[in-house]
């Protein structure tokens, strides 16, 4: 009977050990229920406060990360899009308001607003310059944040969502160059390099199909990858070059790329498999999660975390690419930032903050 009970035992933990206990990456420690069509997520780690955007209701949720309950409204923006934090306040860009909201950081007041060419959207701040990118008058205008002063201003071609700032220069992909259609090049140039202190331009024409991401590999040296492309593209800024860096077949949508472990990830939302390439050798490598990765996340090079839309799922994977750990996530995941031990995932359809920790 003693065997008996020793071998139940054993067994027991077995199973606990196959099934999540001691394996498991992630406890969920909390879920946040928010409410309309919540998109962006931003971190404030000094405040442990994170912060959602909702686009249906024209909101911006505070969510309190001790204590895992919504502790703000931030409702004086007309149109929130996007939120860059610097010193002691939190700037708000306000799409249809044409302005950039500021403010207090920790009362969460708005204390002043910064006028914009119309329609500001993704923004970005480095030593107290605030970048801005317009769209409905496509204008990149940067700012001087103890005035508010606007320093430069530089027209664009087209619609900028999001852009870069890399080794100083500021990197603008235009989203709308490439016709989906017609499957033809709309607009001549693709990306935009600038460097706002010598006024140097340089413009990609063509080539790259509806660029989003760019990946910096050293010094004026890049990787760019297209929403519609099956291939990544290498750029560099001195000699004035693009070639093709690694191309495959299919896979295209690719919805978020990211360097973890050595190698770089490619998600798709066309293709259930993520694909990840070796930077040095090229070689192109698959494996097999479910489909509509919409986001990829590391964290140390130890996970990276991968959110699936079609399955609603989180995917775990190691430094070596293996799948770990598959867990469900409330409908339509959008977003996932880590800060310390914890991931923060928001999801849309279904408004929800997961708060989760990072074991092992």
């Amino acid at each position: 009977m003693k065997v008996c009970l020793i071998a139940f035992a054993f067994l027991f933990g077995l199973i606990g050990w196959v099934f999540g206990g001691e394996t498991s990456v992630l406890t969920l420690l909390s879920e946040v229920a928010l409410d309309g069509k919540c998109v962006q997520l931003f971190l404030d780690e000094p405040f442990q406060r994170a912060f959602a955007i909702d686009y249906l209701n024209h909101l911006v949720y505070v969510v309190d990360l001790e204590e895992n309950v919504i502790v703000h409204r931030i409702s004086q923006s007309a149109y929130p899009v996007y939120l860059v934090f610097h010193a002691d306040r939190i700037y708000i860009s306000d799409f249809w308001g044409h302005k950039v909201d500021a403010y207090d950081r920790e009362s969460l007041r708005l204390v002043s607003s910064i006028p914009c060419k119309r329609g500001p959207g993704y923004m970005i701040e480095r030593g107290g310059l605030l970048y801005v990118a317009s769209q409905l008058e496509p204008t990149l205008q940067v700012f001087y944040l103890p005035t508010g002063e606007e320093l430069y201003a530089f027209p664009l071609e087209g619609r900028v969502p999001k852009f870069y700032l890399l080794d100083d220069l500021v990197i603008l992909p235009y989203y709308d160059n490439f016709h989906t259609w017609s499957r033809d090049f709309e607009m001549v140039d693709s990306v935009a390099f600038l460097n706002p202190t010598t006024f140097s331009r340089w413009n990609i024409e063509g080539k790259i199909k509806k660029p989003l991401h760019i990946l910096r590999m050293e010094a004026g040296k890049y990787l760019v990858v297209g929403y519609l492309d099956n291939a990544i593209w290498r750029v560099d800024w001195g000699q004035k070059e693009v070639t093709e860096f690694v191309s495959w077949k299919g896979h295209s949508h690719i919805m978020d790329v990211a360097l973890f472990a050595g190698r770089i990830a490619i998600s798709s939302m066309s293709e259930d498999d993520l694909f990840y390439v070796d930077p040095t050798s090229k070689e192109l490598k698959r494996i097999a999660l479910g489909g509509g990765i919409i986001e990829l996340e590391p964290y140390r090079d130890q996970y990276l975390f991968a959110a699936g839309n079609f399955d609603n799922a989180l995917y775990v994977l190691n430094a070596q690419y293996g799948l770990v750990e598959t867990r469900p996530l409330k409908e339509y995941p959008i977003a996932m930032k880590t800060y310390g031990n914890r991931l923060v995932v928001l999801n849309m359809d279904h408004p929800i903050l997961a708060i989760y920790e990072i074991g092992r």
